[in-house]
Formats: C-alpha cells, structure tokens, sequence
C-alpha cells in the first residue's frame, strides 16, 4: 500500500495549525447529516433535514462553506422568514448547531449565523385539553389501542414517540413508575427519567396485562406482528378525533403533553416537579405553566397591605 504523504502532511498541517479546509455546501450538509442521525433523536433529524433542503435551495450547493458570512446568513434568514414565519427561530437554532460543528470540523474559522439576533417572539400560551375535551375526543377514536396511547400521554405528560414505544419492560407495577428511555429508545433530553403511574393510566396497564401474555417482549400499543403504530399514524387519528368532536383548531397530539403541563400548575404543583415529569431539560422550558398559576399569584399579590 502506497501512502500520499503530500496529503496526510497537508491533514496534519490542517489540524494542528487551524488551517481552514475547502468544502462544498452539498458535501458539508451530507456530513452533517450523518452526525446528527448518530448523535440526534429521529424528529430532531426531520428538522435539520428540513433546513438542509432550504439551505440547499437558496445557495448553490458548491458554494464554499467558508465564503459564507453574516451578510449572506441574515439574507438567508430574511428569506426564511418570509416564507416560514413560524418555523425560523427553529431554523435559526438549528443553523447555529450545524455551523458550530462546521467551526469545529475545521470548514469554517467562524459561525455566520452565531451573532445574529431575530427579534423577540411574543410568548403564547400552549393549547390544552380539558379533561371533559378528552373524554369528546375519545368517543371519536374507534381504535382501542390509539385511545389507551391518547389517555397515557394526556395523564403522564409522555410525548408522542415516548408513549409509541413504551414497552412492558419500561412499566414497573411494583413501583408504580414508568420509566422513560432504555438502550434501545433514546429521549429528548437524552435522560432516562421515572414518573408515577396516575390511576386511570393504571387501569390501562393492568387491563392490557391480562390481555397480553408475553409482555416483556411486545410494546404497550402495537399493531400486528408486534410492531408499534408510527408516530405520524397516531397523530392524525387523533386530529381527526378532535376535529369531529368540535374541538379548537389549534390542538394537536403535543396539546396533550401542554394539557399535563397546564393542568398540574391550575393545581398549585411546583413548576420545579412539573419539570421533572415531562423531562424537561431547561426550566426555562416549563416557563410557559408559570401563567396557570394564577390562584398562587392572587395569593401573592394579595400580600400588600
């Protein structure tokens, strides 16, 4: 075997100098690509992929990584948000995290798209479900399997691809707990997290326990074959749902994630628990309870004499 060892002077030179390799757009996107299926969950990919095409799409994809500046990164943003005005500030995220890697890989000597502010969104409220809604909603949803998955998520606060694949191994009846995330599903946060079994989640399990002889190796909600239902699958029957139920435009399968949220801050719990039960990673995240909170604020504001 023969070595180029003008080439593997020049990778040595790259990496212990920071000289700045040339790479093509299309090239550098594709990498990526393979990073973040390694490293990222699936829905996290799905985004990325989707500002990949846009990038793709507004600058040619033999364009030098490193010719790109703030100037050109403000006009792709601009373009974003002309034609995505909701989903830009995910992009602009998305974009830092993609050129920082870019920096670190050695394509760029800095990121174009770290100094850029959008401007302040104004905060809204997440939708939410009633536990009266619900119970409209399940009357719409002629499949068994797709209502247990539906009242899991609406009473642990399980996002979607956490509750498809929860699996009899996950669920601990002498504890009492769900566990979230094992070797073989990943979480958001990258955390296994343990939450309470509420009651009526508990006659779900117990009645699928009966039902189910060979737990350990099948998943809770599964089709034939014992393969889960997939994620899209779900959230649209339970659009549908909502929709022939007369339910408010605006829910959507996540809704019933905020409705666990919001429903445990009407109820005085502490914004630090609700954190830890829908595992977010960020308090800033479960933010968005703190208005439901407004028995406790009375309480508070009603302190000035």
């Amino acid at each position: 075997m023969q070595f180029d060892y003008d080439q593997l002077a020049k990778k040595f030179f790259e990496q212990f100098s920071g000289s700045i390799r040339t790479i093509a757009l299309k090239e550098f996107t594709d990498e990526y690509k393979v990073y973040a299926e390694q490293n990222k969950a699936v829905k996290t990919c799905e985004g990325i992929n989707l500002v990949i095409k846009h990038l793709l799409g507004f600058y040619p994809s033999t364009r030098d990584v490193n010719t790109i500046e703030s100037k050109d990164a403000e006009k792709f943003l601009y373009h974003l948000k002309k034609n995505a005005p909701l989903g830009v500030y995910n992009y602009h995220r998305t974009l830092k995290a993609m050129f920082n890697k870019g920096v670190e890989w050695n394509y760029l000597r800095s990121n174009p798209f770290a100094k850029i502010k959008l401007p302040k969104r104004q905060e809204k409220r997440p939708a939410y479900l009633t536990a009266e809604d619900l119970e409209k909603v399940l009357v719409k949803i002629d499949n068994r399997a797709i209502k247990d998955v539906v009242q899991v998520s609406f009473y642990s606060g399980l996002r979607l691809g956490e509750a498809t694949f929860l699996k009899w191994k996950n669920i601990s009846l002498i504890h009492n707990t769900i566990n979230i995330g094992d070797e073989s599903f990943t979480t958001k946060s990258r955390k296994i997290r343990s939450i309470p079994i509420h009651p009526k989640v508990k006659e779900i399990i117990e009645r699928l326990k009966n039902e189910n002889k060979n737990q350990k190796e099948n998943y809770l909600f599964r089709k034939k074959g014992n393969q889960p239902f997939t994620r899209d699958y779900i959230s649209k029957k339970f659009k549908k749902a909502c929709r022939d139920a007369g339910i408010d435009e605006s829910i959507h399968y996540h809704s019933l994630r905020h409705s666990t949220g919001s429903l445990l801050a009407q109820k005085g719990v502490s914004l630090y628990t609700i954190q830890k039960i829908l595992g977010h990673s960020n308090p800033s995240v479960t933010q968005i309870y703190a208005h439901m909170q407004i028995d406790t604020l009375r309480e508070a504001i009603n302190q000035i004499n």
